[in-house]
């Protein structure tokens, strides 16, 4: 992962590899990254932000996006709720977005609309989506609008030890402690 520090305190910690999450060999790899003026940037952010100022025409925005890369889906389990987002010069009013899924064993509800929020300064669109059936499954949901496109990964999941039942019974085995 990668660990920034300020000059006082620690800032932030993300994964650089969301695979190596779940791996326990991922903390034998690790550096450093040196940034000695990360202070001043965040001051002159800090500095736009209270002066309303707009943003840095040198920082790039970013366009039609999913909140996540990766949702996993729950086998048998109630519909997952995914928000797409864009900025506000791509939907400054309710506009229709084009969704689908590679796989039809996906079912997609809800408003398919991009619902401009000036308060936060992007437009959403939330809907939901389910899997027919119990199997695995695996695919990838598309949001077009004009030239702009997103992707994300749909995944299958079972919960760990759903399959195992455990049965308590009452019984009278007299001098013994447990039976074979």
């Amino acid at each position: 992962s990668l660990l920034l520090r300020r000059s006082r305190s620690q800032t932030t910690q993300s994964p650089v590899e969301p695979d190596l999450e779940t791996d326990p060999h991922a903390l034998r790899f690790f550096g450093r990254l040196t940034c000695n003026h990360i202070d001043e940037l965040w001051n002159q952010f800090d500095q736009r932000v209270e002066a309303r100022a707009d943003v840095d025409p040198s920082n790039p925005t970013p366009g039609l996006c999913f909140q996540r890369s990766r949702y996993r889906i729950k086998r048998g389990g109630p519909s997952k709720r995914i928000r797409v987002l864009a900025p506000l010069s791509l939907a400054s009013e309710a506009t229709a977005l084009n969704i689908s899924v590679d796989n039809s064993r996906f079912k997609v509800s809800g408003n398919k609309m991009l619902l401009p929020n000036k308060n936060l300064g992007v437009a959403h669109c939330d809907i939901r989506v389910g899997l027919s059936g119990k199997e695995d499954a695996h695919g990838l949901i598309m949001a077009k609008l004009d030239e702009e496109e997103a992707t994300a990964d749909l995944i299958t999941f079972q919960l760990l030890g759903a399959g195992i039942k455990i049965k308590l019974e009452d019984t009278r085995i007299a001098n013994q402690r447990y039976r074979w």
